[in-house]
């Protein structure tokens, strides 16, 4: 199936390649039907997960391979926020093997250390995978080209479209197709895929964990604080949205909060001010100050809290501070209203190029206006004006995007929903799976994915509508483990296996199509499975099998693909454990 509307009848007379050219002629013009290449393997996003495919198809030089990446940068969140190594070196630092080691070690290099670097300088980030990239021999990278459309004969992936520096469009045809981008493009633009998005109810799957949360019982409520949602008018606050709560359980198209993890620095002589947004409302981050009035309330932070309680600072690697850099990543907070903010990637997942270009510039303005607000305004406590003021943007990163991160977080977006899915209760039931080729083990992590006026009693019996955040919940992957036990448990208890079958579309839908980020899983699952080392190992796994089935000359599907081949490729030429330690032969 192609898509391409406008067209007649006839066009199911065409080769999808033929009309996937016809659709760019009719949208682009002439231009459009020049520049096409055939690969052996195209991949679509830079992310680490796809360099790592790229490198383990490429198989040294012996087969030919597109890596396309729509930013002008790559490495995805690992060189846009540290995220390819952090969390997972928090679980185990035993986890970090195969090609996500290989550019670990690359870090280390440049810090003249043997410790696994996992906050490296984020362009340093950024040229150890490049490097990866270079020595793998027959990849072609090509930048700055996001991805309108992909064309099917049947159930066979042939071409890919896209649009280079938002005005030159090319076509990459191939017999292997990756799609390692955060919102599983091919998937979604190819058709005749099915994916979902949004949290299942908890009848679909029988998980405790899935659909709407209980307000106020989580990390990031509002609880104890007491905070008005709305105006003197009753008009409700900007960041609010209206309640009341959907029922407890239900589903729903809701996403977890996005972010921009800034790198910040106190160092003065490599930093720049914090910027004023454009458009920038004071009153637009009234709930901020509100909070910050209620946590000096409590006397928790009777002068004003400081910048940490707005926003986790995640140190750099001791060897970045070595080489005398003080540098810290934004990541999430520790109050209710934080670096996170829910509601405004409302529609990300289905949304197309425009659409998406607002949705970041509203998470540009939030979190810079944040910051902003916080350094400058005269209601804002001294203490915590100047504890702000310390701060200011890495000048050294992201030095062509304005020292601001071009990669947005998105923690979640679009899912595939092949012939398995991995869910809360099979996460570890069993812990061992035969065709295992990652493991995982981040605890169950979901970020708040919304913020209600609730109505909430006074002592006077009166009401007023307050804020509270919905959807965050932290727990073990072991449902009978307790949440406050978690950091206590054996770290072999939470580890588990993650199957190849998770990438793998259904045989009548996708046969030479594998995608290895927005995985085949329920939302409760991923919110465990969405780690950066952990789409390296599907990464490679993915290149492993596109190697296999492009070199053994019959095109077959990847749904035969032989596991235990590419289980030897990720274990003896990669050094990737494929299984926790709880595996029986």
């Amino acid at each position: 199936m192609v898509i391409c509307n406008g067209l007649s009848a006839h066009a199911k007379e065409m080769s999808p390649h033929l009309l996937l050219l016809v659709c760019l002629f009719l949208r682009f013009g002439v231009s459009a039907v020049t520049g096409g290449r055939s690969y052996d393997v195209v991949v679509y996003g830079a992310t680490p997960a796809g360099i790592s495919a790229a490198v383990a198809a490429a198989h040294g030089g012996r087969n030919s391979v597109a890596l396309i990446e729509p930013l002008g940068m790559i490495g995805g969140m690992g060189a846009a926020g540290g995220l390819a190594l952090h969390d997972q070196q928090m679980a185990n630092l035993t986890m970090i093997t195969g090609l996500a080691r290989r550019w670990a070690s690359y870090n280390s290099e440049y810090y003249n250390t043997t410790v696994l670097v996992n906050h490296p300088d984020m362009y340093v980030a950024e040229a150890s995978f490049q490097r990866m990239i270079q020595e793998a021999k027959s990849i072609e990278l090509f930048k700055r080209c996001r991805l309108t459309s992909a064309a099917k004969t049947g159930p066979r992936v042939s071409a890919v479209g896209v649009l280079c520096n938002e005005n030159v469009p090319r076509t990459f045809e191939g017999k292997m197709f990756i799609d390692a981008s955060y919102d599983g493009e091919i998937m979604v633009n190819a058709g005749g895929i099915d994916f979902t998005h949004g949290r299942e109810s908890t009848a679909v799957y029988n998980e405790s964990l899935a659909g709407v949360q209980r307000v106020g019982e989580s990390l990031e409520s509002f609880e104890g604080l007491n905070v008005s949602a709305t105006w003197a008018n009753g008009t409700l606050l900007k960041y609010v949205s209206k309640g009341p709560v959907p029922k407890i359980g239900s589903g729903d198209d809701k996403l977890m909060a996005f972010q921009h993890r800034a790198c910040v620095t106190t160092d003065k002589s490599r930093s720049t001010p914090f910027p004023k947004p454009e458009g920038y409302n004071p009153d637009d981050f009234q709930l901020l100050l509100r909070q910050i009035n209620a946590v000096m309330r409590t006397k928790k932070n009777p002068e004003g809290p400081p910048l940490d309680y707005f926003t986790d600072l995640g140190n750099y690697s001791p060897a970045v501070a070595a080489a005398g850099r003080s540098k810290y990543i934004l990541c999430c907070g520790t109050g209710p209203v934080d670096s996170d903010q829910p509601d405004i990637n409302q529609g990300w997942a289905l949304a197309n190029h425009s659409v998406r270009q607002r949705i970041i510039k509203a998470h540009t303005y939030y979190l810079q206006g944040s910051l902003y607000f916080l350094g400058n305004d005269p209601n804002v406590p001294e203490f915590t004006r100047k504890d702000v003021g310390r701060f200011g943007l890495c000048a050294d990163e992201f030095v062509e995007f304005g020292n601001w991160p071009p990669q947005l977080y998105i923690r979640a977006s679009v899912r595939l929903i092949g012939h398995v899915v991995m869910t809360q209760n099979n996460l570890i039931s069993p812990r061992s799976k035969k065709d295992s080729v990652s493991m995982a083990c981040w605890e169950l992590d979901q970020h708040t994915m919304s913020r209600y006026a609730v109505e909430v009693k006074k002592g006077d019996g009166a009401t007023s509508l307050q804020a509270q955040n919905e959807g965050f919940f932290r727990h073990s992957i072991d449902p009978s483990v307790p949440p406050e036990s978690k950091d206590k448990m054996d770290p072999h208890d939470l580890w588990y296996d993650v199957p190849f079958q998770v990438m793998v579309p259904k045989r009548t839908q996708a046969v030479n199509l594998l995608v290895p980020v927005a995985l085949s899983s329920s939302s409760v699952a991923f919110s465990s499975l969405r780690i950066e080392t952990m789409y390296m190992d599907l990464g490679s796994a993915a290149g492993a099998a596109a190697r296999q089935i492009v070199e053994g000359g019959l095109l077959r599907a990847v749904q035969e693909i032989d596991i235990q081949e590419v289980q030897r490729v990720l274990t003896e030429e990669f050094n990737q454990r494929i299984h926790g330690p709880f595996w029986e032969t």
